[in-house]
């Protein structure tokens, strides 16, 4: 008995806590993998749901702006058709010529005070300012000055920027967006576009060759 348990405990012991060892250190491996797997396998299905999330909400965008766009076309055909019925039935209507040179003599101090410059100016707003019916004003600038409320005053505009670029050092040297904001626009783009319409090219454009003109 004494020498089995000394050979127990001199040989199978150690034998029997090396083999454990080794089982543990296994069955940790294992589960290390499968916690690895695991976690690829929840990335991957994430992965999968965005993609599926992602083609779900573009696809539904492109049906919105379809949608937006078939409406925004309709939308621009009735103002375009409200326009012509007003513009037909500004047509139709007679001013005395007492009342067309009053409106005139208006416009006239209107564009010397440089009135044309502020921003966000309107047809109702600028008959407001100079006391007379929009209707009538409407119809005297369309006569007289031979084109529409918009562009009459983005010409006034663009005729000043142009002023002011050939003989203001300063101003020449503004930015484009500081250009159209000191003459009345809101933004690059309608400048930009009043500018083209006016000149023939767009405000960088001029302005190289007005710099290149004074080298």
């Amino acid at each position: 008995n004494k020498l089995n348990q000394e050979i127990f405990g001199r040989y199978d012991l150690p034998e029997l806590i090396k083999e454990k060892e080794i089982l543990l250190g296994q069955t940790l491996e294992k589960k290390e993998i499968l916690h690895f797997w695991t976690i690829l396998f929840g990335c991957l299905v994430i992965f999968v749901i965005s993609l599926l999330y992602i083609y779900s909400y573009k696809k539904k965008q492109r049906k919105l702006k379809a949608i937006l766009s078939s409406h925004k076309n309709e939308i621009k055909v009735l103002e375009e058709n409200q326009i012509a019925e007003k513009n037909k039935a500004v047509s139709s209507l007679e001013l005395s010529q007492e009342l067309k040179e009053e409106i005139l003599e208006k416009l006239n101090a209107f564009e010397i005070n440089l009135e044309y410059l502020k921003n966000n100016l309107t047809l109702v707003k600028v008959s407001k300012k100079l006391k007379t019916n929009s209707t009538y004003l409407s119809k005297v600038i369309n006569l007289e000055k031979q084109k529409n409320f918009t562009t009459y005053i983005n010409d006034l505009r663009i005729d000043y920027c142009i002023e002011q670029i050939k003989s203001d050092k300063k101003f020449i040297r503004y930015s484009i967006k500081s250009m159209a904001r000191e003459v009345g626009f809101n933004n690059i783009q309608s400048f930009a576009k009043a500018f083209s319409k006016k000149t023939g090219v767009n405000p960088a454009e001029f302005v190289k060759k007005m710099q290149e003109f004074d080298i």
